[in-house]
């Protein structure tokens, strides 16, 4: 009777621990799978950070770039024609 009370109490702990691996194991992939969305989420964050940072880059270089060749077509910085030496 003593070894059969022995050999449940061993069978019970086994499952104990089986169920405990299984509940860590659980907690991992769990804790994995929220480790990664957050780093996905951080880098989407930070791809969109980046996009507008070359958007807004984009943006001055194309409001420089009409500054120029507004100026020219307004005359503003044309070369001035007709004013030299008449006749």
């Amino acid at each position: 009777a003593a070894a059969e009370a022995r050999k449940k109490a061993a069978a019970e702990k086994a499952a104990a621990d089986k169920k405990a691996a299984e509940k860590a194991a659980a907690e991992k992939a769990a804790a994995d799978k929220k480790a990664a969305a957050e780093k996905a989420a951080a880098d989407k964050k930070a791809a969109a950070a980046k996009a507008a940072a070359e958007k807004a880059a984009a943006a001055k270089a194309a409001a420089e770039a009409d500054d120029i060749f507004g100026e020219l077509s307004s005359g503003k910085n044309a070369p001035k024609t007709g004013g030299g030496a008449k006749g």
